[in-house]
């Protein structure tokens, strides 16, 4: 599996980790994993580390634009938090924003972030508010 998924209790978050190539679906199956497999609370934020994955290298922007589109079913149940995207790699963050466009009108709010500090400040400022 290139996406594994495990909550972590203790900071109130989910994390979806890349290793390998992602695909479009990978992506689906990971949200549905998250939010209908296991019944993470949407409210809840979640990070997905593709520092150690191929996000570019893998995927064209057509397939990126799928991914957004065939997620649309889920986002009922992905409603009200917040998702990172994680990145190493400049393409890959190209590839994040794209995803976050392609995604503006999804009920959980996006960002892309290179620094995992960052991108977990700013999950759980929400989150603790």
């Amino acid at each position: 599996m290139v996406v594994t998924t495990r909550i972590e209790e203790e900071l109130g978050l989910a994390i979806q980790e890349i290793r390998g190539d992602l695909s479009v679906d990978e992506i689906v199956k990971a949200q549905q994993e998250l939010y209908v497999g296991l019944g993470f609370d949407p409210a809840k934020p979640c990070l997905w580390d593709a520092t150690h994955g191929n996000v570019a290298g893998a995927m064209t922007g057509s397939e990126m634009q799928q991914a957004a589109s065939r997620g649309e079913s889920l986002w009922g149940q992905m409603a009200g938090g917040r998702t990172a995207i994680l990145v190493a790699r400049d393409a890959d963050f190209g590839m994040g924003r794209m995803y976050e466009q392609m995604a503006a009108n999804m009920p959980r709010e996006l960002g892309v972030f290179r620094d995992r500090d960052e991108a977990l400040a700013w999950l759980l400022e929400r989150a603790s508010a």
